[in-house]
């Protein structure tokens, strides 16, 4: 596989050495999980989903959004993912930049309808690239929601335009047991992220629900895992400061899917 990039990566984030403290105080570790290329592919096409689906649910008559949205899709459906695609089947490949292209120039009727069309594409798209096996293993599909949420955690940072530091996590394991209001009120910089972020993490559960639920025999800890998706979203809806999300990632969702579906540690 030439995503040389992707097929190295190491489901992480920059916190990696350092402690993050979950809400009851806690201190847990970072959880680093070596993936593989069949992960790292289904985790970027969730990922290119993210910027379409924020397109219909929020700004399909907003003509800046859409661009911006559109050229966060075109960026990461580059020339070496096409090329991965076209490996495998040539009409995929050259139908995805095509019709990606095209979203810009549509009226608002004609872009809801195309997106569905290229989310469709997408999704076939996996399909094709992995094999059978391979997307039927519910180690692989853990791998690609633990990769999905930390691109999810990642985005809707970004969006606040900020990173996690030691201090923000000690302030936020400080301020863990009270709500802190004057953090509460700030509003996302980048509502184009941040709609991502949202829109990635629906697509995130839907892969949960779709792929993981019910095949596990550790019924506990597949439940938390998904109970911590949903406290994820409800806390991004919520608008929580970006550090008060490191419990919920790192102290609820990827413990869980590690045990859930046998994740193994780099």
């Amino acid at each position: 596989m030439r995503l040389a990039a992707l097929s190295k990566i190491t489901i992480t984030m920059s916190l990696s050495t350092l402690l993050i403290f979950s809400y009851s105080l806690v201190p847990i570790q970072a959880h680093i999980f070596t993936s593989n290329e069949s992960a790292s592919f289904i985790s970027l096409v969730d990922q290119i989903k993210s910027a379409l689906v924020a397109i219909n649910e929020n700004n399909s008559s907003n003509i800046d959004a859409i661009k911006e949205q559109t050229g966060y899709a075109k960026a990461l459906l580059n020339d070496s993912m096409v090329e991965e695609i076209h490996e495998k089947n040539q009409r995929l490949a050259t139908e995805l930049p095509r019709a990606l292209d095209s979203l810009q120039n549509m009226s608002e009727e004609e872009l809801n309808s195309n997106i569905t069309n290229l989310l469709d594409l997408l999704s076939e798209t996996i399909n094709a690239r992995v094999e059978k096996d391979r997307l039927e293993n519910t180690t692989v599909q853990a791998l690609a929601v633990a990769g999905d949420v930390d691109k999810i955690f990642s985005e809707y940072s970004s969006a606040y335009n900020k990173s996690v530091t030691g201090m923000d996590m000690s302030m936020s394991m400080n301020m863990s047991m009270t709500p802190d209001n004057e953090s509460s009120m700030e509003v996302p910089k980048d509502i184009q992220a941040y709609d991502r972020a949202l829109a990635f993490a629906d697509i995130t559960i839907d892969r949960f629900n779709t792929e993981l639920t019910g095949k596990s025999e550790n019924i506990s800890s597949a439940q938390g895992a998904l109970s911590g998706l949903e406290q994820l979203r409800n806390a991004m809806h919520n608008k929580e400061p970006p550090s008060n999300l490191l419990g919920i990632v790192h102290g609820q969702i990827h413990p869980n899917l590690q045990t859930a579906y046998g994740l193994e540690l780099a």
